[in-house]
C-alpha cells in the first residue's frame, strides 16, 4: 500500500468512532476506532518479538476509510536486497469493506507498494469480531506469506529480461487494464533508467504508476500485476 500524505499512529487519535448513515449498518455494526485497531495491531506485531521499523497511515476525507502499513523485520527471515516488510491495514467504519490485513513489502529506494500473497484477514465490523484474537490469529499466517515475498522478489531480480520480452509484458498489463495506455510510456522510460533489465525493474516501473491509485485499488492491482503478468516469475 504506498501512503501520498502518511500520518502517524498518534494522530490517529483525533478521528473519533462515529457511526455512519448507511443502509447497510444495522444493529449488528460495532465500529472500532483507527486508533484502537492501529495501536491493537502494533501491539500484536510487538508482542511476537517483530520488531516495528517504521508506520504510516491515511485517513479518507469523511473519516470513515482508514488504511496503514507497518514495517517490520522477522528475525527469523532474511530479506533480498532492496526491500522490507509490511503489514497492511485496509478498513472502514461504513461498512464499505471488511477489515483487512494484507502481506506485503516496501521498495525501499523509490517506496513502491508491493502486495504480495493472500489477504491473512478479512472481517466485517460486527459484535463477534474479537480483534486482538483475530489480528492475532492473522498474524500466525504472515510468516509462511511473508517467504512468498521473499521468493518472487529473488526470482524477479534474477530474472533478466530481453527488450521484445519487456514490450510484451507492457502491452500485456495495459491489454489486461492494469496500466492506462496513456501511461506506458512512463513505464518503459522507467525502466530505461534501471540499471539492469530484470524483472524487478520493469515490475517497480509499473508499480510505479499503480501506486497512484487508492490503496484498495492499488491491492488488488498489484495482485493482478503479480499473477496475470509476471505469473511465470512467481
Amino acid at each position: 500500500i504506498n501512503i501520498k500524505t502518511p500520518i502517524q499512529l498518534e494522530d490517529l487519535k483525533r478521528y473519533k468512532l462515529k457511526r455512519a448513515k448507511n443502509r447497510e449498518i444495522g444493529s449488528m455494526w460495532c465500529g472500532i476506532s483507527h486508533y484502537d485497531l492501529a495501536s491493537t495491531l502494533y501491539k500484536c506485531i510487538t508482542e511476537r518479538g517483530w520488531e516495528v521499523t517504521g508506520m504510516r497511515f491515511t485517513v479518507a476525507r469523511h473519516a470513515f476509510d482508514m488504511s496503514g502499513v507497518f514495517d517490520v523485520k522477522l528475525p527469523e527471515l532474511e530479506l533480498p536486497s532492496g526491500i522490507r516488510l509490511g503489514v497492511g491495514v485496509i478498513t472502514s467504519n461504513a461498512l464499505r469493506r471488511a477489515t483487512r490485513l494484507i502481506v506485503g513489502g516496501t521498495v525501499i529506494i523509490c517506496a513502491n507498494g508491493l502486495v504480495i500473497g493472500d489477504v491473512i484477514m478479512k472481517r466485517r465490523h460486527t459484535f463477534e469480531v474479537n480483534y486482538p484474537a483475530e489480528l492475532s490469529e492473522a498474524l500466525d499466517n504472515y510468516v509462511e506469506q511473508a517467504k512468498q515475498v521473499t521468493g518472487f522478489v529473488q526470482n524477479l531480480q534474477d530474472f533478466l529480461l530481453k527488450k521484445s520480452v519487456a514490450d510484451k509484458k507492457m502491452l500485456s498489463a495495459a491489454r489486461l487494464g492494469i496500466i492506462p495506455w496513456e501511461r506506458l510510456q512512463l513505464v518503459d522510460r522507467q525502466y530505461e533508467l534501471s540499471e539492469t533489465p530484470t524483472a524487478w525493474s520493469m515490475y517497480n516501473a509499473m508499480t510505479s504508476i499503480i501506486k497512484q491509485s487508492p490503496p484498495i485499488h492499488q491491492m488488488n492491482l498489484v495482485n493482478r500485476l503479480r499473477l496475470e503478468v509476471f505469473s511465470e516469475v512467481f
